[in-house]
Order: structure tokens, then C-alpha cells, then sequence
């Protein structure tokens, strides 16, 4: 595997060991599903790979672990969803579980008359797999297990990699991982206002906030560090870097909470699994309530804006209109408004060319024009001959300009401090003066991923902000 962040690599660290906590009844039933999913089947060719391909079951190891292993980052999202599968594997264990959830493809004509699920012929498993995929039951949402299960083992299937980066199902499918020469910098651009939280311990924090320039008291008893600044800002995507950026040039001292880590070009490996599981939120696996759209959000120093195609869409006229005018928001109505766009898009270098388009964009391209459609092309915060294609695992080359590079960058140089691995947690709110129900916040409780909390305790001037995220509100200040 070539250079890259040892996070970012593949192969399972085997000191890691599988945390899904599904029993050994649960893993033979899952196994089975694994096999009618995707059946070992005999393929006499001289193409090494892919006979390989065929002849591969999903019952082998270690895929249904490292499906189950999937499994479990639904738990945040749809918590409901792994006890549902636990509950409806159990069931399958059994052979009048099996009955009530399979119907009459359990049956035989000789003792014991019934099967348990894993003892179904493939071609009848496979049926009634099928029937699941359609079933519309309310009380029994087979049909989100199936799913689930199908998603999971499908995307280890085709995602997982040895700790050499290689996948045997590649080669047979013709996939290839981005190699391109990446870009390799001298220095980080943001050490100067970087502390990694995963490479601190108790005795080397307080010293590395205190080189930062921040006011550090420990409190010993309640296990807290407590942390004085004047602003507050929760995640660093587009949002957030841009508020850092102007509120340090503004002379306030900044502290940027980041609960994933700091990767840079020659960091990134294009590896779909390893890099969906440390550069996106929950794994890249976070779907909606109604499990019909899986949200992609970054969840690393840059957001959105360091896994993102690099598409810059400003608002359009009729949605401004339609902001002022019905939600009664004269802001976006305004020339102040515009002004800011145009000054976003200046620092991330958007441009309106794009000399190469990818395949999948011409493909789109030419259907719409074939039937008639207007295709307009989509601005980017990268350069005319920027063409990637992996852009969503980390940009290799350096090309697209995400807060990381850009805003970050120039709240850094005016002192801000960049806290990664730090996940806040809650607000710390307090009455409002003279008996108002209104609530003033004074600081933000963050945990750090070695488990050591941090309270960010301000004063009453301070303004504590959380730019829009998925978890966060607006704004808060006091």
C-alpha cells in the first residue's frame, strides 16, 4: 500500500477485534443470508480472478463479522435498527420462527417436516429473500432488514481491503483505486494552530493549550479542564471555517471544537472503506428516518468541504426571493448578502470551467440532451484541469479549496486554535438577566476522544457560536 495516514489504510487492525455483540446463533443465520445474498458458484476459467469471484461465498470469513460490524454504526442514526435485526435472526434460529417468517418455503414432506432458516435450499432461501424485498407488513418491517442486511454485506463485500490495500473482487469487476501522484507539502497548513487531541495525554494537554496562548485552570475532581477564550466554534466545515476565519481577524481568540481528525493531501489513500469510515460521519452510513436517502456529511477538519465533489451552487434568485419575501428574512434580499457570496467564493477559487468532465458527467450530459434537457455545468472551488474522481476520499492533489486549505487556514494565522478528536457535547446555559426566560450560554462541554472532558468556560461578553450542522443548532450568544 503506498504512503499514506495509517488511518486511512486498509485492513482491519486486529488488536481491534469485532464489537458488533451478535452471538454465535445470530452469526450462523446471518451467514446464511450472506450465502443467498452472494452464492459460491462453479466457474471453470482460466482467469484466475475471476473464477476467484465466483466461487467466493458471503458465508465465508470474515464477511458476515464485518457486516455485522456495519451493522452497528446504525445504532446513532436508527437505533432501533440493530435490535430489529438481532430480534428477526433469533427468530430465524428457530425452526417455528422460521415458519412464521418464511412461510411454506420451510417446509418438506419428511422429519422434521420444518427447516430451520439455514437449513432452506439456496433457490428457496433466495425466494424468499425476494419476498422480503417487496413485503409491506407495518408490524413486521422484514423488508428494512432485508435492506439492511443487503447494504451491509454488499458494502464490506466490495469496500473491505487487506492491510495492503487490495481487494480480490476488484480485479474480476475492474476496479481500480486512484493512484495519481499526490500532493506532498512541506508543513501542514494548520500545525501552527493544531493540538490532536488523540496524541495528548493528561500531562501534555494543559502544556499544549498554554503554547497556544489559552488559559487553561484544571479542575482535578470532576476530571475537567477549563479553557478560557472569547469564541467558540463548533465543527469546521464551510460553515464554520468561515465564521473562525472572520471572527480571529476580528481580534477575538477562537477555538474550533473538531470531532474527526486533520488529514492532508499525502494522507489520502482513495480507499473507500477506511476513508468513508474516518472522513465521514457515522461511517458514511447515516440514512434518514424513513431509510429511503443515506446523508453523506464530513466529519474531519474541513466538513462538508474536504469530501465534498467540490460543486459551489450559490443561492439562486428564486430561492433568495422566496427566503426575504415568505420567511420574512430581509438578509438575503440584501446587497450584503451577495457581497458575502462573492467574497466566499474569491477565497475558495470557484471558477466557472471545468475542461474535462468525468465519464459519469458526460453520460449525463448527453441524455439530456438527447431528450431535449438544458445542462448547465456546476462551478467548482478547484481549477479548470482539476479531474479527479476521488475527490469524495480526500482531494489527492491539493487542486480543490476546502476550508482546510483556505479559511482555516487564515483563521490559524490569526491565532485561532484548532481542537481535532474533540466532540461537543452539550452548552452550558444560564439564567438570563433580570429574571428574562431567555437563557445566556457561557461555554461548551466537549469530550475528547481519550475520554477526558473539556469544559470551555467564557466570559459574559463572550459570543459561543455552532454554525449549522447536522447535530447543531445556529447560533447561540450571550
Amino acid at each position: 500500500m503506498e504512503d499514506c495516514h495509517p488511518l486511512l489504510r486498509g485492513g482491519r487492525r486486529k488488536e481491534k477485534g469485532y464489537s458488533h455483540g451478535l452471538s454465535t446463533t445470530h452469526m450462523h443465520v446471518l451467514a446464511s443470508i450472506c450465502d443467498t445474498l452472494f452464492p459460491s458458484i462453479q466457474f471453470n476459467n482460466e482467469n484466475q480472478p475471476l473464477s476467484s469471484f465466483y466461487t467466493t461465498s458471503g458465508s465465508q470469513f470474515p464477511f458476515p463479522d464485518e457486516g455485522a460490524e456495519l451493522l452497528m454504526l446504525f445504532k446513532r442514526s436508527v437505533p432501533e435498527a440493530l435490535p430489529l435485526v438481532k430480534w428477526i435472526l433469533r427468530i430465524l434460529s428457530f425452526r417455528l420462527g422460521t415458519l412464521l417468517l418464511c412461510g411454506t418455503y420451510c417446509l418438506q414432506w419428511k422429519w422434521p417436516f420444518v427447516l430451520k432458516f439455514s437449513e432452506i435450499a439456496l433457490e428457496k432461501r433466495q425466494e424468499m429473500l425476494k419476498s422480503w424485498s417487496n413485503a409491506k407488513c407495518w408490524w413486521l418491517p422484514l423488508r428494512d432488514v432485508f435492506v439492511l442486511l443487503k447494504l451491509s454485506f454488499f458494502y464490506t463485500l466490495f469496500s473491505r481491503t487487506d492491510e495492503n490495500g487490495n481487494n480480490p473482487m476488484w480485479k474480476a469487476i475492474g476496479y481500480k483505486v486512484d493512484t495519481r501522484e499526490k500532493l506532498k507539502p512541506k508543513k501542514r497548513p494548520l500545525q501552527e494552530g493544531l493540538i490532536e487531541t488523540t496524541h495528548e495525554t493528561d500531562s501534555t494537554l494543559i502544556q499544549s493549550l498554554n503554547e497556544k496562548g489559552l488559559e487553561v485552570t484544571e479542575d482535578e475532581e470532576k476530571n475537567l479542564y477549563k479553557i478560557k477564550c472569547d469564541v467558540v466554534v463548533v465543527g469546521s466545515g464551510c460553515g464554520g471555517g468561515v465564521a473562525a476565519a472572520v471572527l480571529a481577524k476580528s481580534g477575538h481568540k477562537v477555538i474550533i471544537l473538531e470531532k474527526g481528525e486533520y488529514f492532508v493531501s499525502q494522507d489520502y489513500s482513495s480507499l473507500e472503506n477506511s476513508s468513508m469510515g474516518e472522513l465521514y460521519e457515522s461511517g458514511g452510513i447515516m440514512p434518514t428516518i424513513d431509510g429511503k436517502t443515506m446523508i453523506l456529511a464530513g466529519s474531519t477538519v474541513g466538513g462538508g468541504s474536504a469530501i465534498n465533489w467540490a460543486a459551489c451552487v450559490r443561492t439562486p434568485d428564486s430561492v433568495m426571493k422566496e427566503w426575504s419575501e415568505k420567511y420574512k428574512l430581509p438578509l438575503f434580499a440584501s446587497s450584503d448578502y451577495r457581497s458575502a457570496m462573492d467574497s466566499v467564493c474569491k477565497r475558495i477559487g470557484v471558477t466557472d470551467k471545468c475542461n474535462k468532465e468525468s465519464f459519469q458527467n458526460q453520460v449525463l450530459r448527453k441524455g439530456c440532451e438527447s431528450i431535449g434537457l438544458k445542462v448547465e455545468s456546476v462551478s467548482v472551488n478547484a481549477s479548470a484541469d482539476h479531474y479527479c474522481g476521488s475527490c469524495n476520499y480526500g482531494c489527492r492533489t491539493g487542486d480543490k479549496k476546502g476550508t482546510d486549505s483556505t479559511w482555516l487556514v487564515d483563521a490559524v494565522e490569526n491565532g485561532a486554535v484548532i481542537l481535532t478528536g474533540c466532540k461537543a457535547e452539550k452548552f452550558i446555559l444560564q439564567d438570563g438577566k433580570n429574571g428574562t426566560k431567555r437563557k445566556n450560554c457561557s461555554g461548551v462541554t466537549a469530550a475528547a476522544s481519550w475520554k477526558t472532558d473539556y469544559e470551555i468556560q467564557t466570559s459574559e461578553t463572550t459570543f459561543i457560536s455552532t454554525l449549522f450542522n447536522l447535530f447543531g443548532a445556529i447560533s447561540l450568544k450571550t
